[in-house]
């Protein structure tokens, strides 16, 4: 079988080169199996191509009490406003980096984006005022007065119009507009009385949905005329309303109760009640990521977050916090260019991304790689580990699963694993010999990845070499056998 092995595999000539850095975006351990098919086949490839499921990091900041979260399209940066602290803090996308504190502001609260001009208004929870702040300088253009009534409530900006809808927290007006052409008050529309608790935007019918906290209505202003042109009966205090592209549907969560309504815009009416068991809930917010189809909603009182699928309204997972939400100034978040979901509250800034992802060099896709090691195996000489010095010593263990499906262990490597010894400074090297096969069923086994650690595996190998081989194949192979299966009765670690 030797000489077979030799004619497949063309020992040492055109020897092939491919690296994958495995990343760790926890702050724990985990375990994973490394190049087997039969579970890692839809693995992240990068930092985009899974939705965030996973706690990753937790920044604790006494006093702070985020209110408003909003994040610039153009760059990606972080707004959060504090109520505590009285200032917006700007992040870069990963929440991770300050990028300026603006201060000097009395009590922000929500934070909504102009897209005309690249400002953000940022409302005041216990003033009437509006300031208006450039996203280039971070210097506040102007603040806006003469509201009826503190900005208590939501607000959005309607790109249409070129309109910012803001909520106050007088009874009867709970609603003002602002254009931003002028950044003056143009319209109050009278609506019933109550506060307008969050606002959602659709650019189909162009009008925007308002939650009126204390009633159990949902209105619905037209922006063409900024009247209030419809309602919506609820079963509860509607506190957050989000809008989806996908199906042209309004997600409702709400103030006390243990359910998400949704609402279909053609008919604005509602189709579909989501329910969830626990206590029940309140709702703070709720933010929609278009690029994976869900709408991850804030439960504060149960201490969760639900992943709502728009695709057939059902909640796919949860999502739980290492630590507890508090019960005040909770806002969420959900970044696109990072593929991040932040959470906010009193005293900590939460970040939610994917547990790891396997990122290949070049035009190397993970999954492909993989996928074509069933069709085409490859034989592997060795294999440079680059990762840190704690990381190089955790040991990889090789797993074959046979044939009829049975997993075992290869006992001719020390402890059933082998550990990469030191080339130089922070790379080490394994040497398979040209023993190794991987075919999708020959994998690296409970490899322990530490927590915020990468590691990259640089695997030398050969490509099997099919015009080698046709005529061997057709000489020793039965009729339909595949050729993985060729490879369990002459591989001898």
């Amino acid at each position: 079988m030797i000489e077979i092995e030799d004619k497949i595999f063309e020992k040492f000539k055109d020897e092939q080169v491919v690296e994958f850095n495995v990343v760790n975006n926890t702050s724990s351990n985990i375990t994973l199996d490394l190049f087997n098919l039969a579970t890692l086949s839809n693995a992240p490839t990068s930092t985009t191509s899974t939705a965030p499921n996973i706690q990753t990091n937790v920044n604790s900041i006494v006093g702070i009490n985020y209110w408003g979260i909003e994040v610039n399209p153009l760059n990606g940066e972080l707004w959060m406003s504090s109520t505590g602290g009285q200032q917006i803090l700007v992040y870069d996308s990963t929440g991770t980096t300050g990028i300026i504190s603006i201060g000097l502001l009395s009590q922000p609260s929500s934070i909504t984006y102009c897209s005309a001009n690249n400002t953000m208004y940022v409302n005041s929870y216990n003033s009437n005022v509006c300031y208006v702040i450039d996203c280039v300088t971070y210097i506040i253009l102007t603040t806006i007065i003469g509201f009826a009534g503190n900005l208590i409530g939501g607000s959005k900006y309607c790109p249409t119009t070129n309109q910012v809808y803001v909520g106050t927290s007088v009874l009867g007006t709970p609603t003002q507009v602002i254009d931003c052409a002028t950044n003056l008050i143009v319209a109050s529309p009278v609506t019933p009385a109550s506060q307008s608790q969050s606002f959602a935007y659709n650019p189909i019918n162009n009008s925007m949905y308002t939650a009126l906290l204390g009633t159990t209505t949902i209105g619905i202003y037209d922006c063409s005329t900024n009247l209030l042109s419809s309602t919506i009966a609820t079963i509860n205090q509607p506190y957050s309303v989000v809008y989806c592209s996908a199906n042209n549907c309004i997600y409702v969560g709400y103030n006390n109760a243990n359910v998400i309504d949704v609402i279909d815009c053609n008919s604005n009416t509602i189709i579909s009640t989501i329910t969830f068991g626990g206590l029940v809930s309140t709702i703070f917010m709720g933010t929609y990521s278009a690029s994976f189809g869900i709408i991850y909603f804030l439960d504060i009182n149960n201490n969760v977050i639900y992943v709502v699928d728009v695709n057939n309204n059902t909640i796919s997972s949860t999502i739980i916090p290492t630590i507890p939400f508090s019960n005040l100034y909770s806002v969420i978040g959900y970044n696109p260019i990072s593929n991040l979901l932040f959470v906010g509250n009193a005293t900590s800034l939460f970040t939610f991304g994917t547990s790891y992802y396997i990122l290949g060099t070049g035009a190397s896709n993970y999954n492909f790689f993989l996928q074509n090691l069933e069709n085409e195996p490859i034989k592997v000489y060795y294999v440079r580990v680059i990762s840190s010095q704690t990381q190089l010593s955790n040991v990889a263990q090789i797993t074959e699963i046979d044939a009829n499906g049975n997993e075992k262990q290869l006992p001719h490597f020390p402890i059933l694993g082998v550990s990469a010894f030191q080339e130089q400074g922070n790379i080490g090297f394994i040497d398979f010999k040209g023993k190794l096969i991987l075919d999708g069923r020959t994998y690296l086994s409970n490899y322990i990845l530490n927590a915020n650690e990468s590691v990259i595996f640089e695997i030398h190998y050969t490509q099997l070499n099919r015009d080698a081989i046709k005529s061997i194949f057709s000489k020793i192979l039965p009729k339909k056998t595949p050729l993985k299966g060729f490879f369990d009765d002459y591989v001898e670690m």
